[in-house]
């Protein structure tokens, strides 16, 4: 669903993003660079960041230097020696566009994307692909980490245009930044269907000089869709208006409609909501034990079974739990979990839990952690509160009774993600398994994922590091400050 705010961004001439002052971040980042907070920890951890810019000290070094090594971005560094003519975003770069009648080529990425690093070697690096992008466009490179209102307003407009979106992005522009045609990834060559992204380029090409006119009135035209879209939308609260409380029913009843939602794609054999890529979702177990505690009260007070049927037909909060457990669980036994270093890496490419994307982010370990937090502190009350109950250990013993100690069996939902109770899912792990409601599994992962961030994603001096991403036997680590006091 297109977000209202980026798409006005987009209409109104796209006024905020021309804006070429650099952000806090950018100052923040230089101050980093210089105080040497991008810095080898061995051999084989580093920051490519400190490679690239020490290699500018020598011109002869590198075949080619563009305008990008004058930059501090640690990403935009990394395409500072690329055949491509590139340009930051600037007053330069749009100028060059109107002067040249050229459309641009937009590349927005950041440094720990795999997939940007994969095109920037099959493409980017390609002096064959440079050559089409040099003579034909105006090629502009964007870190998303630094200019992340850049990447949310195309990014609106790729997710529009596609159905889909994520980095690297790619987005033609006409010379006044309007944007008439946009994707992802695209291959270094013409293979599984997708056109490669020189193939991309000469069509693009062709068409403008071509049919220039009807892209750029394509390019308005677009904009105003979106525009007409989002003056359909209701209009955004006022400040005041979004610091007035909610009424509590119609919060709950929100609620309890993502649970039930969450609960039709529940994936009963290898844990998690839909298929992969899977990533891991605090937000999507914090909401469901919410509803769960919720849905206890409720039960509790109308006496409603605890068969995972109510008069409102909402999942039980059991169940609730249950799926809860059962993935955090899940996840934390593949390989997405590091078992040696800790840490979970971005995603599973697989449905199993089992290979992971080598990223590790610092905006999802943390949350992580306190949603396997929450799982320790229920079990742990559950526990207790069976040993203090002796007639309701069965059913806490079975991992079910982990909200009162009253608990009775429940039974996984069928849906599309149910596929049997094959043994052979996450090392015999199922719904109703007695591990679930072992406090001590969920306490190991808390620990192995805070021993991770406090050993390798915090600088000595006190900085944070932002991400930690493989490419082949090198690990990268890319600074975000944090000013800690």
């Amino acid at each position: 669903m297109l977000v209202s705010k980026l798409a006005l961004g987009i209409a109104c001439s796209l006024a905020t993003v021309r804006n070429t002052a650099k952000r806090p971040l950018l100052s923040s980042l230089r101050t980093a660079h210089r105080s040497g907070l991008y810095h080898n920890r061995s051999n084989t951890i580093g920051t490519m960041a400190t490679q690239s810019a020490a290699s500018h000290a020598v011109e002869g070094e590198h075949k080619y230097t563009n305008r990008l090594a004058k930059e501090q971005s640690p990403y935009l560094l990394q395409h500072a020696h690329n055949p491509v003519d590139w340009y930051p975003w600037s007053d330069e770069a749009f100028e060059a566009a109107k002067q040249q009648s050229k459309p641009i080529f937009l590349s927005v990425g950041y440094a720990t994307c795999h997939w940007c690093h994969v095109m920037e070697h099959e493409s980017f690096e390609s002096e064959e692909a440079a050559a089409i992008m040099n003579k034909h466009f105006i090629n502009i490179k964007v870190d998303r980490e630094e200019r992340p209102d850049v990447d949310r307003v195309y990014m609106t407009f790729v997710q529009a245009m596609t159905g889909h979106g994520g980095w690297p992005m790619s987005v033609w522009l006409t010379p006044d930044l309007k944007p008439f045609y946009g994707g992802t990834y695209y291959p270094g060559k013409d293979s599984y269907g997708m056109p490669s992204f020189a193939t991309v380029l000469r069509k693009i090409a062709t068409l403008w000089a071509t049919k220039q006119t009807d892209l750029e009135s394509q390019a308005s035209d677009i904009l105003q869709q979106l525009q007409d879209f989002t003056s359909s939308l209701p209009p955004s609260p006022s400040a005041e208006g979004a610091a007035a409380p909610v009424e509590p029913r119609r919060l709950l009843n929100a609620i309890h409609g993502c649970a039930k939602q969450l609960a039709k794609g529940f994936d009963a054999k290898l844990g998690g909501f839909g298929g992969p890529p899977k990533f891991p979702r605090p937000s999507e177990i914090n909401l469901l034990l919410r509803a769960a505690t919720e849905q206890a009260s409720q039960e509790a007070s109308s006496g409603t079974s605890k068969s995972g049927k109510s008069a409102t037909a909402s999942p039980s909060a059991e169940l609730l739990v249950t799926m809860s457990l059962f993935t955090l669980q899940a996840m934390a036994a593949g390989g997405m979990y590091d078992q040696i270093g800790g840490g979970f890496h971005r995603y599973s490419v697989d449905e199993y839990w089992h290979v992971p994307h080598f990223e590790k982010m610092l905006y999802d370990n943390p949350q992580l952690a306190l949603t396997y937090l929450d799982a320790f502190r229920i079990t742990l009350a559950a526990q207790r509160s069976s040993s203090s109950n002796p007639s309701s250990a069965a059913a806490d013993d079975a991992g079910l009774g982990l909200l009162s100690p009253a608990g009775a069996a429940v039974e996984a939902p069928a849906g599309p993600g149910d596929r049997g109770s094959s043994s052979s899912s996450n090392w015999g792990l199922r719904v109703g398994d007695e591990r679930l409601s072992d406090p001590r599994v969920y306490a190991t992962v808390v620990r192995g994922v805070l021993d991770y961030l406090r050993r390798d994603m915090t600088h000595p001096e006190g900085g944070l590091y932002s991400a930690e991403v493989s490419a082949g036997r090198t690990v990268e680590l890319h600074c975000m400050v944090c000013h800690c006091s």
